[in-house]
């Protein structure tokens, strides 16, 4: 039996998907490629529970 490709998109989907809707100008397009020298993991982690990550 051949193998399906999964229909389920990955985050990383979205840089292909939105790249021409969000302007460039635009403060969310500044956030996207400026926010992880911005913000740490770390800086989100106690949003997170420690025994399952959610």
């Amino acid at each position: 039996m051949m193998g399906k490709k999964s229909s389920q998109k990955s985050f990383h989907d979205a840089d292909y998907i939105c790249e021409d809707v969000v302007p460039k100008d635009s403060f969310y397009h500044s956030l996207h490629r400026l926010g992880s020298s911005l913000f740490d993991d770390e800086d989100f982690a106690e949003m997170y529970c420690e025994d399952n990550g959610r």
